[in-house]
């Protein structure tokens, strides 16, 4: 799939293998439950992600944004970019149960 405005990309329970969306704006883009192999979002404005229980066994997701996330762990075998990781950072935290406090010198 290539371009395009998809105001909810409902994958939930899905099998992907070989899939390319690329240059889509998505509103909500639920792949809870979803099982993807070589699946690659590139260059996607994404607003909310749910990837409640998903397995992610190849899923590309660097170069695209998304501004929220649910079910956190369903991210595990997904490839992120260093920009996404600190995005990330703070949910990835408060998920293990990690204080992240400043160092007083």
């Amino acid at each position: 799939m290539h371009g395009g405005k998809i105001d909810y990309f409902n994958l939930r329970g899905s099998r992907l293998t070989n899939v390319i969306v690329e240059n889509c704006m998505i509103g909500d883009l639920d792949l809870g439950g979803f099982t993807g192999d070589r699946v690659a979002f590139v260059n996607c404005r994404i607003q909310t992600l749910d990837v409640t229980r998903a397995r992610c066994l190849n899923v590309d997701l660097r170069s695209s944004e998304f501004a929220g996330i649910q079910g956190l762990a369903g991210l595990a075998g997904a490839t992120i970019d260093d920009a996404q990781l600190s995005l990330l950072a703070p949910l990835l935290a408060d998920h293990l149960g990690l204080r992240v406090e400043p160092v007083n010198n």
